[in-house]
């Protein structure tokens, strides 16, 4: 438990929130939050007394994935979702996540999963003394061992090992779009594709600010647009250099649209 205990003080930038730390049958679990959904009922380590998990990320189809899945429930986020799905259909529950996320799950056995291209990041150690795994290296610097990357697009389990689930290549690169269409149709196509992929991930509690990282670039430039749709306040954010063109690119944006515009600056020291 003082190990655990020492990791998740050493992720406390990463979960500045709330730090939990269990100990299970099958070991000690430790989580540093960051409050974004169901803010005050959440809590982590979770357990329901027969199922634990630990949960980084976001899982954005939670709501209709709790419809499918029976009660009662205690929360009203994705980590409890996360943890039912899996105590029902075991690691097959993976194929029904749309998210980014990074989890380990203690039940009947133990097991790791990382989202698909690797958006959530997940290291690990084994050695004699068993596994050991955090979201950044610096956490396992007091296990002995190699740190290694945990894959994506893998979950493993003690019974099974490493299983890969997705791999880029995987992707249908060719599949078909309607052939019949007028230009305005496909702009609009693009648009509400689009649209959906950023709304979905603006989920949060009210209250919670949601941001963006803006260069001033045609991508982060319509991705702000978009997520600034429907919202009385947008916070974005710009890195740079006195004079770069990211930063005065991203005030003229923020300015058009209205965000509350935060300008970090940096030098050579």
């Amino acid at each position: 438990m003082n190990f655990v205990e020492q990791s998740v003080h050493k992720l406390h930038h990463r979960g500045p929130d709330e730090q939990g730390v269990m100990q299970t049958p099958l070991g000690a679990l430790g989580h540093a939050r960051l409050s974004i959904v169901d803010v005050a009922a959440s809590h982590q380590p979770m357990t329901d007394g027969q199922q634990w998990i630990v949960f980084n990320g976001e899982v954005y189809n939670f709501q209709s994935l709790r419809s499918q899945l029976s009660g009662p429930w205690r929360t009203q986020g994705d980590t409890e979702v996360v943890m039912r799905l899996i105590k029902e259909r075991g690691m097959e529950a993976i194929d029904a996540l749309d998210g980014m996320f990074a989890f380990v799950s203690f039940g009947d056995e133990v097991f790791l999963a990382r989202d698909a291209i690797g958006i959530k990041p997940l290291y690990y150690v084994k050695n004699d003394a068993g596994m050991f795994f955090a979201s950044e290296i610096k956490a396992l610097l007091y296990t002995h061992g190699d740190v290694q990357e945990f894959p994506a697009g893998h979950w493993w389990s003690t019974a099974r090992g490493f299983v890969r689930y997705f791999h880029i290549d995987d992707l249908q690169w060719n599949a078909s779009l309607p052939s019949n269409l007028a230009e305005s149709e496909y702009d609009e196509l693009i648009r509400s594709t689009l649209r959906r992929a950023v709304q979905k991930r603006l989920i949060a509690d009210p209250g919670i600010p949601v941001g963006v990282s803006l260069s001033g670039g045609l991508d982060s430039s319509l991705i702000t647009a978009l997520a600034r749709e429907g919202r009385d306040v947008l916070d974005t954010f710009v890195v740079g250099m006195e004079g770069s063109e990211d930063v005065a690119r991203s005030k003229e944006v923020a300015d058009a649209l209205s965000t509350r515009h935060h300008l970090y600056m940096y030098d050579f020291q």
